[in-house]
Order: structure tokens, then sequence, then C-alpha cells
């Protein structure tokens, strides 16, 4: 997880070309969480889903709910880079970063070791290219592109279970939409802002006062 702040100062100090040259892949800057409204079903019914444990006593098998819930927080992480991921089967607690006073956002790029064409994955587990361990983002929930068409960026959800939306819309399953500098991407309950290499620069900028 990367924040803002540690390159603000560097985005004051040279040209957007300059920028670009050393950064040319988009970002996602986390934004919060969305509870309720952004979700296709109830964040509650997916974790009493996953918090069910299945019992077989004698022939008969029955659903019992934790008494104690493994993941009772918030489980965030965007670390395509040093590769360490949190998730449901964890007993960690994490908090969402603040966007207003401590910004965070993940380089959108194929994760070191995978192949550099094709698809860059988003999703819940490790072998994605972005990984997002929230327990409402699917394993292979997203998919962001190029444009074969023209320059620009292109988002696909990928039939994961909580849904993505793009602004207010949800997206039809494996059906790509072009991402525009600035838009909202919801991901299970995890909001984003989709930015450009260009977009970022400028982006650092305003933030830094410019």
């Amino acid at each position: 997880m990367l924040k803002l702040d540690n390159f603000r100062k560097e985005a004051r100090s040279i040209t957007e070309g300059q920028f670009i040259a050393r950064y040319s892949h988009p970002v996602l800057v986390v934004q919060g969480l969305v509870q309720g409204e952004l979700l296709k079903q109830s964040v509650s019914e997916e974790m009493e889903r996953q918090e069910t444990l299945r019992m077989k006593p004698g022939r008969a098998t029955v659903a019992t709910p934790r008494t104690r819930p493994r993941h009772p927080g918030t489980m965030l992480l965007l670390d395509p880079v040093h590769g360490g991921v949190f998730g449901p089967d964890t007993d960690a607690t994490f908090q969402a970063p603040s966007p207003l006073s401590n910004p965070v956002f993940v380089w959108i790029r194929h994760k070191k070791g995978r192949p550099a064409s094709g698809g860059i994955s988003i999703g819940r587990v490790a072998q994605c290219d972005v990984v997002v361990a929230d327990f409402t983002v699917s394993r292979d929930h997203a998919e962001i592109r190029r444009n074969p068409d023209e320059p620009g960026w292109m988002l696909k959800d990928c039939g994961s279970r909580n849904g993505t939306k793009l602004h207010d819309e949800w997206l039809e399953p494996d059906v790509p939409v072009a991402l525009n500098n600035g838009v909202t991407v919801g991901l299970g309950r995890v909001s984003f802002a989709f930015f450009t290499p260009a977009g970022f620069y400028s982006r650092l900028r305003v933030a830094a006062g410019e």
C-alpha cells in the first residue's frame, strides 16, 4: 500500500512528461467503504455465509455459526509489490485507511513474475495482480486492460459475487467498459478513484496545494 504523500513532493519538482516517464501505470486511489448501497447483497448475509462451519454429528450435517468471527473488522490490502496478504482466513483485524487524512493508492500493473501481457487481474487472492483482501471482494473480481481500439483503459467484471460499479452503474459480467480519468470504481464495498498517469500527476499537484 502506497501513500500519496510520498509522491507529492516529487510531482511538484518535475514536469508531467518526466513523471509519466517514471510512472507509466494508472492507479486506484482508495476512497473508503460503502455499506449496503454498493452491494448486491447485504454485508451481514455474506459474513454469515463465510462464518458458517459445516459439522457432521453422526450422519447428519448441520451448519453452525462461529461464536467468534475470524474477521470482525475490515481487512484491506492493496500491495502487489510486497505480496503480503491478509484475508478472511486470518485472525488479524484491519481498519480501512482514511482517504482524507492518509490517502493510499496502488499501481495498476502486472505483478512481478507474472506475464506482462493481457489484463491486470483484481481480486482477493494472492495470485491476482492487485490484491483487495476484503470479504466482499471475490477471488477473481475484475480486470483492467488497455483499450485495443484507442488510447485508454477498460474495466471488466469477472462474474463477481457482489458486483462491480462504475460511478452508479452496475457492470454486466464479462462486458468491458471504458475507464475515464477520475471515475469512481466500486469492488464489493470498497470504493476507489481511477486515475491515468497524467491524471494522477495532476491529482498529486492539486493535493500539494498547486
